[in-house]
């Protein structure tokens, strides 16, 4: 009863009773001990024979897998369990199975890379001028930003700010007090930030120009526009007749030198 028609399919005794000794514990995994049956004949079949799996683990684990993950999980951690084992099991199944079975993972530190006598001259030299990121473009890209700052740190360096030189120094006391950061700034070529430039300036105690903007004046047409319509309609009111060329302030002061104030409503 139930069983397929054709005889090529049919399901044998021997074959219904390895599906209920085993579906139940090893679900869909039970496939490899029926050569030539699929995942859905097997699905069709055990709904048919009423069977559940019961199994606690995603896939199941036979004897000799459980072997191996004993065997090479400390070791070779989860990488290599899961190339021992040919893929069947992703590696957050390998390293959840190693955690029930009480396996601990293994700890792989990478050797650490040593600093040849060259390199180590390298950042004598130039560390405290170009900092560790000048040092990497000399030495190459064998060690990391932090590996050469603890280095440097270690050899006693340290490279508080950028470093100035005694060209960049001349630039800054002949032309700062006269241009400022950005003019400083255009002269380094962008070499320092202007924060980097004014604060540079504090400690040589150089004084920072004061840049007014000089006024824009009005224009005719502008002072017959405030006549006409200023203390009616106020500043704001002027501004959105005439444009952003003036800010608000300036309006007024012109307003109150040309003897206009503005009406109460």
């Amino acid at each position: 009863m139930g069983e397929n028609t054709r005889s090529c399919n049919r399901w044998t005794d021997e074959e219904n009773e390895i599906l209920r000794k085993y579906y139940p514990d090893e679900g869909y995994a039970v496939a490899d001990r029926l050569p030539g049956r699929t995942r859905n004949s097997i699905k069709t079949r055990v709904s048919v024979l009423g069977l559940k799996f019961t199994g606690s683990d995603r896939k199941y684990w036979n004897e000799d897998e459980i072997l191996i993950l004993k065997k090479h999980f400390e070791t070779e951690g989860s990488k290599g369990v899961y190339d021992r084992l040919d893929k069947r099991f992703t590696r957050t199944e390998i390293s959840l199975k190693a955690n029930q079975l009480g396996l601990k993972n293994p700890r792989i530190k990478k050797e650490a890379v040593t600093f040849t006598e060259e390199e180590t001259r390298v950042i004598i030299e130039f560390y405290e001028s170009e900092g560790a990121a000048g040092v990497q473009e000399r030495i190459g890209k064998r060690h990391d930003i932090r590996n050469i700052n603890k280095k440097a740190n270690f050899l006693g360096l340290h490279r508080n700010r950028r470093y100035w030189s005694e060209e960049e120094l001349y630039i800054m006391k002949e032309y700062y007090e006269a241009e400022g950061s950005k003019g400083v700034y255009d002269r380094l070529n962008g070499r320092f930030t202007r924060s980097e430039i004014s604060l540079k300036a504090c400690q040589m105690k150089l004084k920072s120009p004061i840049v007014r903007k000089a006024p824009v004046p009005f224009s005719d047409e502008e002072i017959r526009i405030i006549k006409e319509f200023y203390e009616t309609e106020g500043a704001v009111g002027i501004r959105k007749r005439i444009g952003n060329r003036h800010g608000i302030r300036n309006i007024n002061t012109k307003a109150n030198n040309l003897g206009l104030h503005r009406k109460n409503r």
